[in-house]
């Protein structure tokens, strides 16, 4: 994965912009769908997915399934 972990254009990045005394994650064992608290913006390849705070709807990332090489 070359194109991965640097900020420079040409590059695929996801940022997570969040305020580190806000983050709460309010899921339960009991009652686990409750979406976390504390996001102001997060950005997937390059696309908001969180801004101020809420969803844009926008689903912008894709799974990565770990490639494995054959030693011969």
């Amino acid at each position: 994965m070359t194109n991965r972990g640097m900020l420079r254009p040409g590059m695929t990045a996801d940022i997570a912009i969040f305020d580190l005394g806000a983050v709460r994650d309010l899921a339960e064992y009991a009652d686990p769908h409750h979406y976390s608290e504390g996001m102001i913006h997060v950005f997937v390849n390059g696309r908001a997915a969180i801004r101020e705070g809420a969803f844009t709807g926008i689903r912008a990332g894709r799974v990565l399934r770990k490639q494995t090489r054959e030693i011969s």
